[in-house]
């Protein structure tokens, strides 16, 4: 978790058996010139705010899948496309080479070695596009499936597995603010 305010790291302190997350520009405010004055919330509150933030969105799951079904549909430059290219530019690399051969501009030696480099970089270039698995299509019914029961099954999660539910939902960095997540 983040500052909404500076963008520090929001930090786990434990005083008298409670624990809190406090902003690291508020907790070390003596080393510095700066300080912080978002919240300092506990643990519990924290938490809560994070699974009604999940909550939400899962309430409007619909929406939100479909937001990152069109994401995914429109068309980007995949791994592989990136790798095709590359051996295209390989390609045209080694024509205009035998077209300085063909000038007698550069000695054939010099030519065959730069041929020879630039072949075994297409080889392996092949190979990693050999490696790159196909991407799957997404049906968004199984997926809305798959979630209708969530509220069922939030409560028996452990908490590692809470947590890494809300850095999938709600991203790496979350940002708290007076105001909450």
């Amino acid at each position: 978790m983040h500052c909404g305010e500076c963008g520090e790291k929001y930090v786990l302190n434990t005083k008298n058996g409670k624990s809190y997350h406090i902003c690291k520009n508020r907790k070390y405010a003596y080393k510095q010139d700066f300080k912080c004055n978002n919240t300092i919330f506990r643990t519990e509150v924290l938490e809560e705010m994070a699974i009604n933030k999940i909550k939400d969105i899962l309430n409007n799951k619909d929406e939100l899948i479909k937001d990152k079904y069109k994401a995914i549909e429109k068309p980007t430059t995949s791994d592989s496309d990136i790798l095709q290219g590359r051996i295209i530019d390989i390609d045209k690399q080694i024509d205009k080479l035998m077209d300085l051969y063909q000038l007698d501009n550069i000695p054939i030696e010099t030519i065959s070695d730069r041929i020879s480099k630039l072949d075994k970089e297409k080889k392996l270039i092949a190979k990693e596009i050999d490696k790159i698995e196909p991407v799957k299509d997404i049906d968004i019914d199984e997926i809305l499936e798959i979630l209708k029961d969530f509220d069922l099954v939030w409560d028996k999660l452990e908490a590692v597995e809470k947590r890494d539910i809300t850095k999938a939902l709600l991203g790496e960095k979350l940002y708290v603010t007076n105001k909450g997540i």
